[in-house]
């Protein structure tokens, strides 16, 4: 037990890396899409269940198909002691040698819907002792892992904390599950292994074939259009992937949702006019969260003024409006009322033609009398000249 104590030590010495409290420097920053999926923990098969300094379950989370934790909850449920050097921007780890009583287990995190969530992330340089010895964290290629701060807690990829403390890491697509094990309390096996080869560590479980052609598929869709996370998982479902095998390609095919959000928005401008708010709103129906719709929307390029010409020559194309009603239809669809007016000030329309068609159009359903067409056309907007000229033009 002391042994996978002190194992859990170091790996909670890099886990603490994923969520330690510090305090806030200036840093190198980057933006982030972090993806929560109710993924779970387990060690050598049991449930582990990283708590925060008050005790409360943590969630790890997804960026690019890379799970991370906050520091702090990995040694939480490691039974390490951490600690915070400012002066060397260090995070202590340290592993106790009296022997003291197992940590209460927490309430495992409620179950939430999966969803996606934008952070800043804060480089600045921290670094990570355990029991006094420097710890560079690494990834599966061995390449080093930089912590980073989100709202003064850091964190460190899962498999990063695994490598450092020599832990096996591997995935259940199925449960969700990240799978840390070590081979230091392994039991005699009941029988002989065949191999006389010395025992390797197990290799992180490959991807099942459904996943490795699920991904293949969200590459080849993400390059013909843009999807957003859970629209990519509905266009996979629809090609005959289960629901795993679709939520695994989403979560591992790198894609940049904001960008995709952008490029989807980009295609949507190009064969419609829409508002800013109206924008949004079509993004959020094709399942991009507000925050990526809104980044598109920020970021599209568009000239909200030339959107309403656009609108406003479309709505003329079809129906016959008046200069204020054709303001007011404008704004139902989103546009704001000085987008609207440029929209009407600019469309070229000749409000005394527009008020000979609308006459025409209403003539076609009731009969009405030459003072009850011009009030009926007066009621649509129509200034009293262009409803005379209206009903004149239609025999009147």
């Amino acid at each position: 037990m002391k042994q996978w104590k002190a194992l859990l030590s170091g790996i909670i010495a890099t886990a603490l890396m994923l969520g330690f409290c510090i305090p806030a420097y200036a840093a190198q920053q980057e933006q982030a899409t972090l993806n929560y999926n109710n993924i779970k923990i387990t060690m050598n098969g049991d449930p582990m269940t990283p708590t925060d300094a008050n005790g409360a379950a943590v969630e790890p989370f997804i960026i690019d198909g890379t799970t991370y934790l906050p520091v702090r909850a990995v040694a939480n449920a490691l039974g390490l002691t951490v600690s915070w050097d400012g002066e060397t921007k260090t995070v202590l780890l340290t592993d106790g040698t009296e022997e003291t009583e197992a940590p209460t287990p927490a309430e495992p995190a409620k179950a939430t819907e999966a969803h996606l969530e934008e952070a800043t992330l804060n480089y600045n340089d921290i670094k990570i002792t355990l029991n006094g010895e420097a710890m560079t964290p690494t990834d599966a290629n061995g390449a080093a892992v930089e912590p980073f701060i989100i709202d003064g807690t850091t964190y460190l990829p899962v498999r990063a904390v695994a490598n450092a403390l020599g832990l096996t890491v591997s995935w259940d697509g199925e449960t969700k599950t990240v799978l840390l094990s070590n081979t230091s309390e392994t039991t005699e096996p009941e029988a002989p292994a065949e191999s006389t080869e010395p025992a390797e560590l197990e290799a992180p479980a490959e991807p099942t074939e459904g996943e490795k052609n699920a991904l293949e598929a969200a590459a080849t869709s993400l390059k013909y259009s843009a999807y957003s996370y859970t629209g990519l998982i509905d266009i996979l479902e629809y090609k005959g992937y289960t629901t795993a095998e679709a939520t695994y390609a989403a979560d591992n095919c790198g894609a940049n949702w904001n960008e995709q959000a952008a490029k989807a928005a980009e295609s949507s401008l190009k064969y419609s006019a829409y508002s800013y708010t109206g924008l949004i709103d079509i993004l959020e129906f094709k399942g991009f969260t507000t925050a990526e719709a809104t980044y598109a929307a920020d970021n599209c390029g568009a000239n909200w003024n030339e959107q309403a010409s656009k609108a406003a020559e479309t709505s003329l194309k079809y129906s016959a409006y008046s200069y204020t009603g054709l303001i007011d239809i404008l704004e139902f669809k989103g546009f704001t009322t000085a987008e609207a007016t440029y929209a009407a000030d600019n469309c070229g329309a000749d409000w005394n033609e527009q008020a000979a068609k609308a006459a025409e159009t209403s003539l076609k359903y009731n009969e009405y009398s030459r003072e009850k067409l011009i009030e009926l056309l007066e009621f649509k907007g129509f200034t009293h000249e262009q409803a005379v000229y209206g009903a004149e033009a239609n025999g009147f």
